[in-house]
Order: C-alpha cells, then sequence, then structure tokens
C-alpha cells in the first residue's frame, strides 16, 4: 500500500513538473526556470523518500522549504516548511520527483552539505548533514551552526 502512495505522488510530481516546464503552472514556472544543478548539496534516498509521502498526504504543499533563521544554541539554526509554491528567490533542489526549495541568500551557505531525515524515538525529522572539515562549528544536537573563528 505504501509503494502504491508513493508511485501516486511520484506520478503527481512528474506531471507538474512537466506544466511547468511547458508553461503550464503559473506559480511554478518561474522558479523552474532557475533551476540549477544542486552544486553539492545533496538530497537523500530517505529525504526522498519522506518528501514523497508528504506529497502523497498533502498535494496541496508539494515543495519543502530550507532557511536559516536565528537561534539555537550556536546562533542559527535550519527552519523546515511545507509549502505550496516557489518565490522567484528559490532555487530548486531535486531528486527522484522530490523538490526542496533554498533561497539564494542561504544556498552558498549549504554548499557540501545533504540533506536528510532522520527516524528516530525522541523525533523524526529533516536535517542538515555537513561534511567535517566544514568551515561551521555545530551544537552537540546538531541543531544549530555558526562560522568557524578564523
Amino acid at each position: 500500500k505504501l509503494q502504491f502512495l508513493y508511485l501516486i505522488a511520484y506520478e503527481r510530481m512528474r506531471r507538474m513538473l512537466r506544466a511547468a516546464q511547458a508553461g503550464g503552472l503559473r506559480w511554478a514556472s518561474s522558479a523552474f526556470k532557475k533551476e540549477v544543478a544542486p552544486q553539492g548539496i545533496v538530497l537523500t534516498e530517505e529525504a526522498v523518500k519522506r518528501i514523497l509521502k508528504q506529497n502523497a498526504a498533502d498535494a496541496t504543499h508539494p515543495f519543502l522549504r530550507l532557511n536559516v533563521v536565528t537561534g539555537g544554541c550556536q546562533g542559527a539554526k535550519y527552519d523546515w516548511d511545507w509549502v505550496s509554491e516557489a518565490k522567484e528567490t528559490d532555487k530548486v533542489i531535486k531528486r527522484d520527483g522530490a523538490a526542496v526549495l533554498v533561497d539564494e541568500r542561504f544556498f552558498e551557505t549549504l554548499k557540501g552539505a545533504e540533506i536528510d531525515f532522520k527516524y528516530e524515538m525522541k523525533a523524526n525529522q529533516f536535517y542538515v548533514k555537513r561534511p567535517e572539515d566544514d568551515a561551521y562549528d555545530t551544537c552537540s544536537c546538531g541543531a544549530s551552526f555558526a562560522p568557524k573563528a578564523a
């Protein structure tokens, strides 16, 4: 049954993407015109599965938006939100029918990162995994970050 739901969500997203590329969906066409290669930002298989599962449950909010906001013990943290449309300043990271929107202001900050989904006892959540040699410090739980001092 779950595979069937994934298939439905995948087909829905494919139709939406084709329509957007052809100019058939006004709200998405501008975002997909600006679509770029991920340039080192990777969606894992688990993240793709979770996005497609959410799309099957609620097709009115097909995009996962990743923002960087002030907060956390290191000074900045990631904020996730399901949205129905892309903004003019969004860049799209896609894989296998799943799409994540990232504002171009934060795109450079996220280069080299991996967007994943964790199933844990305390919470099931999306998270950003950075390379070990990255120029950012993170807190012990990984929820917040700050640029390393030079």
